[in-house]
């Protein structure tokens, strides 16, 4: 604080600002994500009774499905980036099957895979890892949700576990490249646009791999990138134990 009065005065009042803004970012992403979640739970009962319908009409769902999504995914990226900066990130470890995480957030994006046609290498594994399960969930998503959407129609993606030492690996690969090497260094950076572009209309919001790399590092881990012509890699890097 400044000696100043009159800077003192000012500080204040910033710091104020500062509270009321991450105050009013919280109040309206929790209001925002109430309509989204149940916008989301209309359009999968539309889907259960969508016999009658024709194939552009339910086409039509799953794409509003789709949107509701990335609706949702806005929100918690804004929630994820105000935690992030505010260091309000408490972890809560427990005994989690990492497998099984990767599984359901695989099965949470069926709708996508099958509108671009995707298939994904075999993936079966039994591993365990002490972590924080909300944070541990929402880097696991970003990966997969990030090669969902720049693969191309009708691609591949391969999901592995391996357990190294007292490490656990977790690496999803895809046909997602190239990305320019000029880009590579941005691709973990906040609010960073690439010349790479979803494949299917999608939005590209920029933040995700941000989120997902300070979450793994708050998780005592980290992810690394790797590409060979148009094949990417994802690897996030995690202690067995927290």
């Amino acid at each position: 604080m400044s000696d100043d009065p009159a800077l003192g005065d000012l500080e204040k009042q910033i710091e104020t600002l500062k509270k009321e803004q991450k105050g009013l970012l919280k109040l309206v992403s929790h209001d925002v994500k109430s309509p989204f979640n149940k916008l989301f739970a209309l359009s999968n009962l539309l889907q259960l009774t969508a016999d009658n319908l024709t194939d552009e009409q339910k086409d039509y769902l799953i794409r509003m499905d789709w949107v509701i999504k990335e609706g949702l995914t806005v929100v918690r990226n804004l929630l994820d980036l105000r935690a992030i900066e505010s260091g309000e990130i408490e972890l809560y470890n427990e005994e989690l099957n990492l497998c099984s995480i990767i599984k359901e957030t695989v099965n949470g994006y069926q709708k996508q895979i099958g509108v671009k046609k995707l298939t994904f290498g075999n993936f079966d594994c039994k591993v365990t890892i002490q972590s924080d399960k909300r944070l541990l969930e929402r880097v696991v998503d970003h990966l997969v949700c990030n090669a969902i959407k720049f693969s191309p129609l009708q691609s591949q993606i391969n999901l592995s576990v391996t357990t190294p030492g007292a490490s656990i690996l977790f690496a999803v690969s895809s046909e997602s490249g190239p990305v320019p090497e000029e880009e590579i260094k941005g691709l973990f950076k906040k609010h960073t646009t690439l010349s790479t572009r979803p494949t299917h209309g999608e939005n590209a919001l920029g933040n995700g791999l941000f989120i997902a790399q300070e979450y793994a590092r708050r998780l005592g881990g980290d992810i690394e990138f790797k590409q060979e012509d148009k094949k990417v890699e994802f690897v996030l890097t995690l202690p067995k134990q927290a």
